[in-house]
């Protein structure tokens, strides 16, 4: 008995030992982690202009005054300004009651509009040594494409950027040298928003 035990176990052996066992296929690597908050194949996003810098077309005059953009009404809205001292003449314009909302806004008449109501609104002033106004605008109703368009509003590191144009009439008395109209065209900014 033991012979013939000896003997199965040797021929099992020998059997199992001529079996192979196919190797499996390599498991698939790991999905990379991404690690990057935009998508690797998103394209670099094109700003209208670069950060801080602002530009508007001034009756067809390149205006590149520097202009700064500041928060109220609980962060709801903001405004910007920009003025420009040269001769003893002080050119200004103010858009205020910007939603803090990317979008498309037609402004309203500043002159019969409430403040704080998330409507838009842009004057334009002239002023010479200091006191005298000479030029003030509000905006021509009649005129289409009277906007500002918010293109990106970051409400954590306060940064807004967007696009703007109006036409505006001079409300006041005429003065010399000072046009009966402001064009204020192409107008775009991209701006740190002050947090006061």
């Amino acid at each position: 008995m033991r012979p013939m035990l000896f003997a199965i176990c040797v021929s099992a052996s020998l059997f199992l030992g001529n079996c192979r066992k196919d190797n499996p296929l390599p498991s698939p690597p790991p999905d990379p982690i991404d690690t990057t908050d935009v998508p690797i194949d998103t394209p670099p996003i094109t700003h209208v202009i670069d950060l801080g810098k602002h530009f508007v077309s001034k009756n067809n005059v390149p205006w590149t005054v520097q202009m700064k953009a500041y928060y109220y009404g609980d962060k709801k809205m903001f405004g910007l300004e920009a003025e420009h001292i040269s001769n003893g003449f002080k050119e200004s314009v103010n858009i205020y009651d910007v939603p803090t909302k990317v979008g498309k806004y037609e402004y309203e008449d500043a002159l019969s509009a409430p403040y704080y109501n998330l409507i838009p609104q842009i004057s334009f002033h002239t002023s010479y040594d200091g006191d005298q106004l000479v030029g003030s605008y509000s905006l021509d109703p009649t005129r289409p494409n009277n906007y500002i368009e918010v293109v990106r509003y970051d409400s954590i590191k306060h940064i807004v950027e967007g696009r703007y144009q109006a036409i505006l009439d001079n409300k006041s008395a005429p003065f010399p040298n000072v046009p009966d109209s402001m064009f204020l065209l192409n107008g775009k900014f991209h701006l740190k928003i002050d947090t006061i």
